[in-house]
């Protein structure tokens, strides 16, 4: 492997290697090549460790093609991160990780049960020692009864864990088969206290995931409100596309009392706010969730009364003491309403919600495909930047704000660029802001120090408004990740953007998209040339631009695999 850059890091040293295949790492940081055709090998001293790297390369290349080669050796290595290695040095020890394994170890339980081997592992409570989590998938139409259930669940833990009274598990609920009128219900399963460590075992259940039970003629929305009651460590609800309707939500709404550990529900597209009653009990399920962070509620066209009573049950959530002290529940960090047709009217809402508490939905909010317009977009947009006594400062937010598909405008934009302090990614694609929008919005990014990603594409922007964007990538050096995807820029804003990158040199931009504009041969030259000397950018994307086939090939030749210059199919 090659050995891309080093490090040192609290008395560490990190190293970045390329991992290449036929190489294997030993004990002690030493790597070896397997390959037979392998036809050098050097040292390479680095600190206390030492590495024996086998080398392929062909010693006997023209000189003439040394330079061109290197820069494209530059690309491949950029654009090949899903093959990085990282590895951590310190003292005579080595050691690393490769993202994109898995385990494939899996057991298989009879019947309708799939075991999997979860890599994350668990911290046992009021212990020291790790323990692996349990993921089962079950489809229950393939079972006659409980206690079927419960033999194979019991088999396929002990399989892992030894004491498995203590084990943790998570559960995957499906039904492949819908027409099954005698399937198993959830809330006798989980109420088996006839059964031996049944009811142990429910306890230690801490996530639930249902899919593809659709079926509403056996009232499973209710019944999988009921066994939610006997799951007192449950973290993790996820119920996605399964219509479970209103019989659902109002039983739901009595035992979230019981679920004081639920961290993270999502309820995506189940038609949870059909009427006024299951609006109100919506609302009362969100009052009793004490532990929540993370509330998905996409795809259920909520509407203005369906959001109003989100909101409503958000707020009185916040004033609800939660013990004898006078405890209350901290603010979610995550909420998605994104698809549930909100307007105007579901954005002021929102914005009533912000005023009461600022630092409710701490990390992302997600509004996108709502037809939220400009006054819904000012009024959201400060609440979020109001400040109240006692509140911590705005900059100490990292939230992501997806305002995708609206129609927030001048005047949206405007609002938005004002409280970029306390925002990391903002995405204002497809909304209509055109170049006096991006100019505002270039103007508060200049000076930003936590927005890292930007995304405005299909906003109808031309060179004159790229100006101002590459006038602020003068300056800022905390963009990552900018997206100008089908917009209506040219060569100017190729120049533009080239110009004022190259004299950045502490710019961290890695990836920047300008697909599906109308750059041609001169703008792409200019672009190529400046990735051949910058060494931050991973990605620059020029497809489906005017591109000639000479100047893709150019620019290919300069830049390697790092720039993509191929007209999409």
């Amino acid at each position: 492997g090659d050995v891309l850059s080093t490090r040192s890091v609290n008395g560490a040293t990190i190293v970045h290697v390329e991992s290449v295949d036929g190489v294997r790492t030993m004990s002690g940081g030493r790597i070896l090549s397997n390959s037979s055709n392998s036809k050098s090998k050097f040292k390479r001293e680095r600190h206390d460790g030492t590495m024996d790297i086998g080398d392929v390369a062909d010693d006997e290349d023209e000189e003439e093609d040394k330079e061109r080669k290197a820069k494209r050796r530059v690309g491949e290595i950029a654009t090949g991160m899903a093959k990085m290695r990282l590895m951590l040095t310190k003292g005579d020890e080595s050691f690393g990780f490769t993202e994109g394994r898995r385990n494939n170890n899996n057991a298989g339980g009879g019947g309708g049960l799939n075991l999997v081997n979860d890599a994350n592992e668990e911290k046992t409570v009021g212990k020291g020692n790790t323990k692996m989590m349990v993921k089962i998938r079950a489809d229950m139409s393939k079972y006659a009864n409980e206690d079927e259930v419960w033999d194979e669940i019991d088999r396929a833990i002990r399989d892992v864990h030894e004491r498995d009274e203590e084990s943790l598990w998570a559960c995957s609920v499906v039904r492949l088969q819908t027409d099954v009128l005698n399937c198993v219900s959830l809330d006798k399963l989980f109420r088996l206290s006839s059964r031996p460590m049944a009811s142990a075992r429910a306890r230690r259940l801490i996530a639930l995931h249902v899919s593809g039970c659709r079926d509403k003629a056996i009232g499973f929305g209710r019944d999988l409100a009921s066994s939610m009651a006997n799951l007192p460590m449950l973290r993790e609800f996820s119920a996605v596309g399964t219509n479970l309707g209103k019989a659902f939500v109002t039983r739901f709404a009595h035992v979230t009392h019981t679920l004081k550990h639920l961290e993270v529900l999502k309820l995506s597209a189940n038609k949870v706010a059909e009427d006024i009653d299951a609006c109100e009990a919506l609302m009362n399920a969100i009052e009793n969730l004490q532990s929540v962070k993370v509330l998905d509620l996409s795809q259920n066209y909520l509407g203005e009364r369906g959001v109003r009573a989100v909101c409503e049950g958000m707020v009185k959530r916040r004033r609800r003491a939660i013990d004898q002290f006078g405890k209350r529940p901290e603010g979610l960090k995550i909420l998605n309403v994104s698809h549930d047709s909100i307007g105007n009217n579901g954005a002021l809402a929102l914005a009533n919600m912000f005023r009461a508490f600022p630092d409710e939905v701490s990390e992302k909010l997600d509004v996108s495909f709502n037809g939220i317009f400009e006054q819904g977009a000012t009024a959201l947009a400060e609440a979020m930047c109001s400040q109240s006594s006692g509140m911590r400062s705005l900059r100490s937010f990292r939230r992501e704000l997806d305002f995708r598909c609206n129609s927030v405008g001048f005047e949206g934009a405007c609002a938005l660029a004002k409280c970029l302090d306390g925002t990391r990614s903002l995405n204002l694609s497809n909304n209509g802001i055109k170049d006096a929008g991006l100019k505002i919005l270039a103007r508060h990014l200049k000076t930003n120090f936590t927005v890292t990603h930007f995304d405005a594409r299909g906003n109808d922007i031309t060179s004159d408004g790229a100006f101002y964007l590459a006038d602020c990538l003068s300056e800022n050096s905390t963009l990552l990740d900018i997206s100008l995807d089908s917009n209506r820029l040219d060569d100017r804003a190729a120049v533009d953007l080239a110009e004022n990158l190259s004299s950045n040199l502490a710019t961290r931009l890695s990836i920047l998209d300008l697909a599906r504009n109308d750059i041609e041969d001169e703008g792409g030259m200019r672009l190529a040339n400046f990735l051949a000397t910058n060494v931050s950018i991973a990605r620059l994307s020029l497809s489906s631009n005017r591109l000639s086939a000479k100047g893709a090939r150019a620019c290919e030749d300069i830049a390697g695999l790092r720039i993509d210059v191929n007209w999409q199919k």
